[in-house]
């Protein structure tokens, strides 16, 4: 990784520190950087000391100085790596992130953050598991604790989340400096600052307020559960269905807007001729492309929707008592059905088209490929797990015990699968990676372009037969320092 094709070539790049330039300590403040970046650029100016080279060349080197140690960030870079730490980041821009302090940390609290989040993910069917299999007689609130902490994680992020987003305000200035009335154009800039901080305003209060019914939802199971009311389930899915109506809402709105802006016309880009032509244009809708757009947003929210109120209907009072669980996993089973049938369909368009080009034609599918691994992936793990849930809970209805049914333990296997991989992925994986890159770049940005690894001294080496009388296959072991280093064999 830390190979001389790998990056730049900064060998050759003379090191330099900037504190000695400007004659300041390594520990000098902003205020004393900006004197000594004065003083020396005074001292050097070209007004004072006219066309000397070597005057000149010591301004820019001034000038250079004050750069890096006036800006935190490269001045973090610069005390770390050195110039070519600097060097680096303004040459490389891909691997910017790995030397940049401020992202390092970023990183650092993701890696935190998931490995905290999964771990209580891995938690939470746990505790189902040995409460459901009778293995412990704790009570239902104390098996949610795990996610009432996820709960209460997420709702801080929401609530200390900015509501003023970067470039937000980027176009407040537009068409202001063509406005005559002054007075006019300040007044219409206010206003588009207040509807916009609104907005944002309005965007958070709605995400708390979604995620508030997600667990109120929660609360309900769990009292329901531990028999602390007597509501029947219908009532406990209330807040579900609340939420469902609101993502009904948004799916509307996104089909909408869908509809009104239409699709770029690439069959008349295709047959046009000439570089105006090959830009796409905009066109409407067929009937035929907002039925199948309405079936795409809308299968995932119906079959969802369809299995909550089918759990709540069985679990109930109401007339699916006595369906049998294989049915009332019906969505479940439809939802890898119609996965199956778009991914069916897409490979078809694409074999067909003959707009798009061998290049993308290419791209498309290996992302068909790709997809076609992950569904494989993913259904085999959730039809796995549901599977044994329908048999323990039909075992269950119908001796009301469990004899030969799998325990909660086996059927959480699948869950158990991947929430380990994510947390080996956030606890091991990712941070040794983003490690083993920066100890490339490390060993690159040294000044001899090899990293401060220890070496072992040449007399305390361990040999292989290099010796003129050493026996083929002999080992060689020199012990010692010095001249008093002994051989043995």
């Amino acid at each position: 990784m830390a190979g001389r094709g790998a990056f730049p070539d900064l060998g050759t790049a003379e090191p330099k520190d900037f504190y000695k330039i400007l004659d300041i300590e390594r520990d000098a403040d902003a205020e004393q950087i900006k004197r000594a970046y004065r003083r020396k650029a005074l001292r050097y100016h070209p007004d004072k000391t006219g066309h000397d080279p070597d005057a000149a060349e010591q301004f820019q080197l001034v000038q250079r100085a004050y750069e890096v140690l006036s800006d935190d960030k490269k001045r973090a870079i610069f005390d770390k790596y050195g110039e070519r730490g600097i060097l680096m980041m303004e040459q490389m821009g891909e691997v910017a992130p790995f030397i940049d302090p401020d992202i390092i940390l970023a990183m650092n609290k993701f890696f935190f953050i998931g490995t905290l989040l999964t771990a209580l993910l891995i938690l939470f069917p746990s505790f189902i598991s040995v409460r459901a299999d009778h293995k412990v007689f704790w009570s239902w609130a104390v098996v949610f604790i795990p996610l009432f902490i996820i709960d209460a994680l997420l709702l801080y992020y929401l609530l200390t989340i900015p509501t003023k987003l970067p470039g937000a305000e980027e176009d407040d200035d537009h068409d202001d400096r063509f406005n005559e009335d002054r007075d006019a154009a300040m007044r219409d800039r206010e206003k588009r600052k207040k509807e916009k901080a609104m907005r944002r305003s309005g965007s958070k209060v709605g995400m708390v307020g979604y995620f508030l019914l997600v667990v109120l939802f929660e609360i309900f199971v769990v009292l329901r559960l531990d028999g602390k009311v007597g509501w029947s389930w219908g009532a406990v899915f209330a807040p579900w269905f609340i939420v469902e109506a609101v993502n009904s809402y948004m799916i509307s709105m996104g089909v909408v807007k869908k509809v009104k802006e239409g699709v770029y016309d690439l069959e008349a880009a295709h047959e046009g001729e000439g570089l105006e032509s090959q830009q796409p244009t905009m066109r409407a809708l067929k009937a035929s492309e907002i039925v199948v757009l309405i079936a795409d947003a809308y299968v995932f929210w119906i079959l969802r929707l369809a299995q909550a109120a089918l759990i709540a209907a069985k679990v109930g009072d109401g007339p699916l008592q006595s369906t049998a669980w294989g049915l009332i996993f019906l969505p479940t089973w439809l939802w890898g059905l119609t996965q199956l049938l778009s991914i069916v369909l897409a490979c078809v368009a694409v074999r067909r088209s003959v707009v798009v080009d061998a290049e993308r034609k290419k791209e498309a599918r290996v992302g068909l490929i790709i997809k076609s691994i992950g569904f494989a992936v993913v259904a085999t793990l959730l039809y796995v797990g549901v599977g044994l849930l329908v048999k323990r809970l039909a075992n269950e209805e119908s001796s009301g015990e469990t004899p030969g049914a799998p325990s909660m333990g086996v059927i959480f296997i699948p869950t158990f699968i991947v929430l380990g991989l994510l947390f080996c992925c956030f606890c091991c994986c990712l941070p040794c990676l983003v490690c083993c890159f920066r100890q490339g770049l490390e060993a690159e940005l040294a000044e001899d372009g090899v990293s401060n690894v220890e070496m072992i001294p040449s007399d305390r080496r361990i040999t292989y037969g290099n010796g003129a009388n050493d026996r083929p296959g002999s080992m060689t072991i020199l012990i010692g320092e010095g001249t008093g280093s002994s051989r043995k064999r």
